[in-house]
Parts: C-alpha cells; structure tokens; sequence
C-alpha cells in the first residue's frame, strides 16, 4: 500500500530518534494512504520552516498491522469530516495542552478514548 508522509522535507530514512515526543499518539513517524493529507500536512510543517513543504511516498506492507515489532494506528474513516472531528476534539485539545499529562497515556488508551469521543459525536 502506498502511503505518505507530509514534513518540511524529505524523509529518506525513517529514524524514530527524530520523531517528536509529544505528537498526538505519542513518539512516532506518522503516515497516511490519503495524499491530501500529507499535502495539508507539508504545507504546515513547511510553514514552520520557511518553504512548502515535501511528500515523501513509502511502501507500506500491510503485514505490520499484525506486527508485534510495531506499533501501528489504522484508522477506518478516511474522509475530511473524520480529520475536522479529531482536530477540533477534546481529546485533542488536550494532547496539545501538556499540563494534562494526557500525552504520557499509553497511544491504546489514548485511542481509546478517542474513538469514545468520536463515536458520541457521530451518534448525535
């Protein structure tokens, strides 16, 4: 599966060291199979860096949803509506605010606790 991965430049190799410790999931290199999304994601990060930012395309092998070696989030809506929900979520806003602490939950329990979120969202 091809995904992508929207930065302020272009990743040749990822490197876990360099990831971010306080993303929205935690440390970890985040990827998307919609290209529309890495682009709205270079663009920010390029904003940042002064430059448009870049889309870098990998390979995905869909074997490592079931990998023990790693630690993967898959989620099922792929649509806008699905991104503005998250972004604009309590959860969100408090990953982003660090004196919750939220940020130090495991990512299941943060994932969790999001789909809760999400899902009384898109019940009402």
């Amino acid at each position: 599966m091809k995904v992508y991965h929207g930065s302020y430049t272009k990743i040749d190799e990822i490197d876990l060291t360099k990831c971010e410790l306080n993303r929205d999931f935690g440390r970890g290199f985040y990827v998307t199979n919609i290209y529309e999304q890495a682009k709205f994601w270079a663009k920010r990060k390029g904003k940042k860096q002064n430059n448009n930012g870049l889309i870098t395309e990998f390979t995905f092998l869909e074997s490592a949803f079931i990998s023990d070696y790693l630690k993967t989030l898959r989620f099922n809506m792929n649509d806008y509506q699905a991104i503005d929900l998250y972004f604009n979520s309590k959860i969100y806003s408090c990953l982003i605010d660090e004196s919750t602490k939220l940020y130090k939950k495991s990512w299941k329990e943060i994932y969790e606790m999001l789909k809760l979120e999400l899902n009384k969202i898109i019940i009402n």
